[in-house]
């Protein structure tokens, strides 16, 4: 009980969940399912240290983001949100979407994610580096325990330290509190 308290505190400030703060019940959902065992899985590579792990936050938002689209979070919300899964659509020809996905002009926009997203992927298969030059404008640092670095993959590609650090602290405090087995 206590443990649902401290987290309808952070996410609801004791409100009850209702369509008016809906979307803190889908950042509550996005941080238990996805960020925080995300970031909990780079702390462990991190500290065994045999290979450079790389992490991002996948930030674009285009009429590619499908899965919003799929799952009905955009009616919802009425914008586009940045769910898990959307960066496949800006990597891989996807037939199974292809009546949902845009069509894209050569020099659009569009393209140019996809080029970038694209490039971070394929120079990782062949070098084990995303940005082994300055290509791209940005070098993706590997992520340690002392930097935490990670990659902004948006409309730009911004480097940056220890991602959305106030959330991810609460979580980490619970786990250490209550699962200390999985805490970092």
């Amino acid at each position: 009980m206590e443990v649902g308290k401290m987290i309808k505190q952070y996410y609801f400030k004791d409100e009850d969940v209702s369509m008016d703060n809906l979307e803190n019940l889908q950042k509550y959902l996005g941080a238990e399912v996805f960020k925080y065992p995300a970031i909990l899985f780079q702390k462990i590579c991190a500290k065994k240290g045999k290979n450079n792990v790389f992490l991002y936050k996948f930030t674009c938002k285009s009429e590619l983001n499908v899965f919003s689209h799929i799952l009905g979070v955009n009616d919802l919300f009425a914008r586009t949100l940045v769910n898990h899964a959307d960066e496949l659509p800006y990597m891989f020809h996807m037939k199974l979407l292809a009546d949902l996905l845009p069509k894209i002009e050569i020099n659009s926009r569009f393209m140019e994610m996809i080029d970038q997203v694209t490039k971070l992927w394929t120079n990782f298969a062949k070098y084990g580096n995303p940005t082994p030059d300055e290509s791209l404008g940005v070098k993706w640092k590997p992520y340690t325990l002392e930097g935490q670095d990670f990659l902004d993959i948006g409309e730009n590609l911004v480097a940056g330290t220890r991602p959305d650090k106030d959330e991810l602290e609460f979580w980490e405090r619970i786990y250490t509190k209550y699962c200390p087995k999985y805490a970092p």
